[in-house]
């Protein structure tokens, strides 16, 4: 495989603009062989001229820099050449100083341009900027390696003293078990004022003036978890770093020696002496750190056994081999297809319909069940062109990385339910089983067959992913409980273009609740009063979620957000009572909620969940960054917008069955969402490329901060209790002067262990904004773990934690 294909496929997604960038530097070196080659008998005919013993041509002043331009400062090159690259964070990072082996390196690059002509010198000006920036990039992250380290070993140290010097106090023996832990069941107790003053005196030397109205536990097991995922991510950050290190070494050495081959002249000897003078590239500390936390791990969670502990904390190599599993969906696939064929055939066939009443009400059904399992093979598309396209969709949902489907692997399940429902509905209609098999019975052996799969307990059928989606639809449904994850969002998003199965479900429970008698009298199911509510719970989840993302970082554009799901919600009322109620009023109602909803919707589409119509990008009216062809988002954007006004197909009618119309409309919709999906993940990957955001956020049970100030202002350090938001740790009064401070900041607006990730419409709150200054001012209740926590840390002797550790780290939140 080539150097460039390589290096593409093994580089971080959201460092790319990081790396070094080879694919520029092989344009240059073939600027300097065309060059060369033109100027060849030029230079044989000026060697001739001025009769001396050079070898290489000097260019005149008009086609090259001048002896004396070339001994100019690196600084005065990089002014006059002026290449940059895009703008990213590495532009807010202030230049260090130049120390003395920088200045030999700059000699060391002035030695080689006065050998150089003006195609090389572009190209060593280009080749240092990438060297510049990657210095840049790979201190900055290695001090945050640093500090995490510090952080989670503090983490480990204080868990451990934490349940230990609670075991001593008698106080305490209702929240400890028999074996010195945590006791689990009584996390949730909630100490009242009565026996406040008891909690008080049962524990000796704490503050007298701290009441404990309402104290917050925090579960042994469940610090001793969150340190155990945040460990191994962590060691998945420093194996990222150490790979990014290493490509661009190699990535170096292969384009000097290129630039040997090509130049005719060995410059890689003077530029490999300029790169070892920089710290990256001498620098050993990052496997130091890998040392140290394997042994953390294995000491902590392996009990000292190596290979038990290595083989959970290092990502195992996947098995690249999927020829089985793509055998398996295109026999499923096949087969369906070759199925749904001859169902198409039998469906229209007079006799069948004759010897079948219910045949449209099985129908219904049918594509009630129908319509997620193609929706589910659109999504496996929409992984293939993710993984072609490097978008980082595992990164973005939080897959777990040692445990998550390939691409390949995505299609296989809803293949097989593509064929139970092919083979269903072929022996519906065939009547292949009769009498045995009657054609009522196959809906309800269709709708066990896909819950005995997707609730299978036994580890086949791809469990972890089937149990991922379950968690997931489950925290849906019980919106504005939890904080909103992209994966909450994103998938009520997707049921918003599956509301056609929710409210044709009801066929389903009609007709077996009446044994199938009368159905036309028992379930006209459309003029149902409940129907258009059932229709609504997705926009309605999404409400919540839009509500509860407000609540937690105070942002307008959540409200903004409500309002859309608002209209979706009013526009699917009118169309159900339109339904019912037939007349001119309803009509008109009907046709001014569905417009004002999908122009809202295809705006809101376009604009903020693509992050297209910028007026100033580079590419008129899209963004700067693009990760498709240019021309796919000018075709994408007019279909979303016309799919949003599908539902005019319905007044116009076109001479089309209701049912089939309504179904075809549904189709529509859904692939309008399997379009939607390309995009909206590609302008998530873009801006976590922006941020360099590469790591999943685990939440540590204990947030630091430091008294000092970081240089971009944020206050760091101390040590907070992760908190309910009504809760904080200990109150100002209570702290003393040397014992950490306590940040009554919530965790959900300050930033992570691994930096904040704010998925949808990201505004961040700035430290100094008014809506933080009104969050410091809230006033929470203390807690007796914050309180006993900072008793703990005051006695850990400063050497016991870390000889080399300070209270550094970055900001945390949940």
């Amino acid at each position: 495989m080539k150097f460039a294909k390589y290096l593409e496929s093994e580089s971080i997604p959201e460092w790319r603009k990081a790396y070094i960038n080879y694919k520029g530097l092989k344009k240059r070196l073939k600027a300097i062989e065309k060059y060369r080659r033109l100027n060849q008998i030029q230079e044989s005919q000026r060697i001739s001229t001025l009769n001396t013993n050079e070898t290489r041509y000097v260019p005149t002043r008009s086609q090259s820099v001048s002896l004396d331009n070339r001994s100019r400062s690196h600084a005065g090159l990089m002014k006059r050449f002026n290449f940059r690259k895009p703008d990213t964070e590495l532009g807010s990072l202030t230049s260090p100083s130049i120390q003395d082996h920088e200045l030999e390196a700059i000699s060391v690059l002035e030695e080689a341009l006065t050998h150089a002509s003006e195609p090389e010198q572009y190209f060593f000006v280009m080749l240092d900027q990438d060297l510049e920036t990657i210095s840049l990039f790979y201190d900055e992250k290695e001090k945050q390696a640093e500090g995490k380290f510090k952080a989670l070993k503090m983490q480990v140290q204080l868990v451990r003293d934490f349940a230990e010097q609670l075991s001593h106090y008698g106080s305490a023996h209702d929240i400890i078990s028999g074996d010195g832990r945590l006791n689990p069941m009584n996390w949730f107790k909630r100490r009242g004022s009565n026996d406040s003053d008891a909690t008080t005196t049962d524990i000796p030397d704490l503050p007298s003036s701290i009441k404990y109205n309402g104290d917050h536990h925090i579960s042994y097991n469940v610090a001793r978890s969150r340190l155990k995922k945040a460990i191994t991510e962590f060691y998945r950050s420093l194996e990222l770093l150490k790979s990014y290190k290493v490509l661009n070494l190699s990535g170096f050495q292969k384009i000097l020696k290129k630039f040997d081959k090509t130049a005719g002249w060995k410059a890689s000897a003077l530029y490999t002496k300029k790169i070892n003078k920089y710290h990256w590239a001498k620098s050993h500390k990052i496997d130091d750190i890998l040392r140290a936390t394997e042994k953390l791990y294995i000491d902590e969670f392996a009990d000292g056994h190596r290979r038990r502990g290595m083989s959970k904390l290092r990502i195992p190599e996947r098995d690249e081999n999927y020829t089985s599993t793509t055998c398996r969906i295109g026999l499923y696939v096949g087969l369906s297809v070759a199925l749904l064929a001859r169902v198409t055939q039998l469906a229209t066939d007079p006799n069948v319909i004759r010897d079948l009443p219910n045949l449209d009400y099985n129908l219904q059904m049918y594509a009630c069940f129908g319509l997620p399992i193609f929706f589910c093979l659109g999504f496996a598309v929409n992984t293939l062109v993710w993984t072609r396209s490097h978008i980082n969709y595992k990164f973005i949902f939080e897959f777990d990385p040692r445990d998550n489907l390939d691409y390949h692997e995505f299609a296989e399940l809803p293949s097989l339910m593509l064929l139970l429902l092919s083979v269903v509905m072929y022996i519906d209609l065939s009547q292949a089983f009769a009498p045995t098999v009657p054609s009522e019975l196959c809906p309800l052996i269709l709708f066990v067959l896909i819950m005995a799969a997707m609730t299978c307990p036994f580890p086949i059928l791809y469990y972890s992913s089937r149990r991922w989606l379950s968690l997931s639809l489950g925290r849906i449904v019980l919106s504005y409980l939890f904080p909103i994850e992209f994966r909450d969002f994103f998938i009520a998003d997707e049921l918003n273009s599956l509301a056609y199965s929710f409210w044709t479900f009801t066929y389903f429970i009609c007709a077996y609740q009446w044994h199938w008698t009368d159905l036309d009298s028992h379930c006209p199911v459309k003029i149902f009063w409940f129907t258009p509510f059932l229709a609504c719970l997705p926009p309605w989840w999404r409400f919540l979620q839009c509500i509860r993302r407000y609540k937690d970082s105070k942002e307008k554009v959540h409200l903004v957000n409500a309002v859309k799901y608002t209209t979706s919600m009013a526009s699917t009322l009118a169309t159900g009572y339109r339904r019912m109620y037939p007349n001119r009023t309803m009509e008109i109602i009907w046709v001014l909620c569905c417009v004002i909803n999908s122009t809202y919707t295809s705006l809101w589409d376009i604009k903020m969940d693509w992050g297209l119509l910028q007026p100033n990008s580079k590419e008129f009216m899209l963004r700067d960054d693009l990760v498709f062809y240019r021309w796919t988002y000018y075709v994408a954007a007019p279909i979303n917008i016309t799919l949003r006004y599908a539902w005019a197909l319905n007044s116009a009618g076109l001479g089309v069955k209701g049912e089939v119309l309504g179904f075809l409309t549904a189709l529509l919709e859904a692939y309008r969402r399997i379009q939607w999906n390309f995009f909206r993940l590609e302008n998530e990957h873009i801006n976590n490329c922006g941020n360099y955001r590469a790591i999943k956020e685990i939440p540590l049970p204990f947030a630091f901060r430091d008294t000092c100030k970081t240089p971009n202002g944020d206050e760091e350090g101390g040590i907070q209790l992760l908190a309910e938001p009504n809760e904080i740790a200990i109150p100002p009064t209570a702290v003393s002067p040397t014992s950490p401070t306590f940040d009554p900041i919530s965790p959900s607006t300050t930033g992570s262990f691994y930096g904040r990730r704010d998925f949808e419409n990201r505004h961040d709150l700035d430290d100094n904004s008014a809506a933080v200054d009104s969050l410091r001012k809230i006033n929470r209740q203390p807690s007796l773990v914050g309180t006993v926590l900072d008793r703990i840390k005051s006695r850990i002797p400063e050497n016991s934690i870390d000889s080399d550790t300070d209270n550094e780290d970055e900001e945390d939140s949940d």
